[in-house]
């Protein structure tokens, strides 16, 4: 989940220790010292997929001073890919807009939405559905 993953960062990275357990700072690098270990360190995120949420997060935590870098592989053409190959004229993706009272209701509202309008009709009328839930607490309140 994710968002774990930004509280670990934000919570856990670059803090100084609360006691020194009998540690010899001569040993110690200054800029460690100085607060400065975010500068010197190297934040590398391996993932597949491109995702909002990880270039945020690596662009607001990776601060090295020998800046950042994505690698990345080749795009595929749409010679060379795979979904090109796929014939399957019915599959169709629906977006819906849903009525929001407030930004901070936002989330029960789609909830009471999906529960009121969508599954009624999935249920009913459509098998084999793929349902995208972006948020791990969106998918325990379903």
């Amino acid at each position: 989940n994710w968002d774990h993953v930004r509280d670990v960062l934000d919570l856990c990275l670059n803090k100084q220790p609360l006691n020194n357990n009998a540690t010899d700072f001569s040993r110690v690098r200054e800029y460690l010292l100085a607060g400065q270990a975010k500068h010197w360190r190297q934040l590398i995120v391996s993932t597949k997929f491109t995702d909002p949420n990880i270039v945020s997060t690596f662009k607001r935590h990776a601060v090295s001073v020998e800046g950042m870098m994505k690698v990345s592989q080749r795009v595929l053409t749409v010679d060379d890919a795979a979904l090109s190959e796929v014939l399957v004229p019915t599959l169709k993706q629906v977006f819906q807009r849903i009525p929001c009272t407030s930004f901070s209701t936002q989330g029960e509202d789609r909830l009471v939405y999906f529960e009121k309008h969508l599954l009624p009709q999935i249920q009913r009328t459509t098998t084999h559905t793929m349902i995208f839930v972006p948020s791990y607490f969106e998918f325990i309140s379903l």
